[in-house]
């Protein structure tokens, strides 16, 4: 991946070969009506798939404003939001889950979100970073006999498995089961990037359920084969928190799950999540 300079101060460094970059120089609050700096920003996220963009002083606010320089929010259906800014997500933990689960933000909705910006308070002494996958990339290194054999495949995503009543974060639910019932839509297997062009795997453990019309048995065994091969560690990069750190990934190119490997802190942190286009 080629560079990108932005300003003298402007410092980006690839976290990989293949997906991510740490940037540093950049005040984003005082860029937020700059529409040259809009473009970059796009143009950083729809390069590296993941940014971690490091000494940022945000309020809510601020931290908003800068999702809606790629569209318009996403309020989570679920999930505990501020109940000021209900487009900021709330995520409060002194106790991380044992499981790692690779995923793309809510991909049951019919329009799933097209980029995640998660901003840190308070980060753990040590561990609790953020793996981040490139499925263009995972989609790219298989045979053209696979891809083909995906072509035309739709799978099922849900959003029972992680926010329903025995789901893995059933713990956060904080709103009435009948105002916000489970939500499932179907969506292709292979889908064309709506900025880049670029075709990438659309399956992942924590929401997609199946795929339609294949018999169950079948099913399960493509897409855990799917789902090993994105979380191969070739596609991978690996996000290292610091309070102040906005990470910006692009929703439609990658995956990311959080490890699950401190026992001592605190990870407190604000999430947008900018709704995109329909999946094609």
């Amino acid at each position: 991946m080629a560079l990108i300079t932005v300003t003298e101060d402007l410092r980006v460094t690839p976290i990989t070969g293949v997906v991510g970059a740490y940037v540093e120089g950049v005040d984003l609050a005082q860029h937020l009506e700059d529409p040259a700096w809009h473009e970059r920003l796009r143009e950083l996220l729809f390069t590296y798939g993941v940014i971690a963009i490091r000494g940022q002083d945000l309020t809510p606010v601020q931290h908003k404003a800068i999702g809606e320089i790629f569209g318009s929010l996403h309020t989570h259906p679920f999930a505990v939001n501020m109940p000021e800014h209900p487009e900021i997500l709330i995520m409060d933990t002194t106790e991380m889950n044992k499981v790692l689960k690779w995923h793309a933000d809510v991909t049951f909705e019919v329009e799933p979100p097209l980029a995640s910006f998660l901003y840190a308070f308070e980060v753990p002494p040590v561990g609790g970073d953020t793996l981040f996958t490139h499925v263009q990339a995972a989609y790219e290194a298989l045979s053209p006999e696979w891809q083909q054999r995906l072509e035309g495949l739709r799978a099922v995503h849900s959003s029972s498995a992680t926010f329903g009543p025995q789901g893995t974060y059933k713990r956060h639910w904080d709103k009435p089961r009948h105002e916000h019932p489970d939500v499932e839509n179907t969506h292709p297997i292979v889908h064309t990037h709506p900025y880049n062009g670029r075709r990438g795997l659309y399956v992942n453990s924590q929401f997609t359920v199946a795929i339609e019309g294949m018999d169950p048995a079948e099913s399960r065994w493509l897409l855990e084969f799917l789902w090993d091969h994105i979380a191969s560690v070739q596609f991978q990069c690996r996000v290292q928190w610091e309070p102040g750190t906005l990470t910006i990934w692009d929703n439609r190119a990658v995956q990311h799950a959080a490890v699950p490997d401190w026992t001592d802190g605190r990870r407190f942190m604000h999430r947008v999540t900018v709704n995109g286009p329909p999946m094609e």
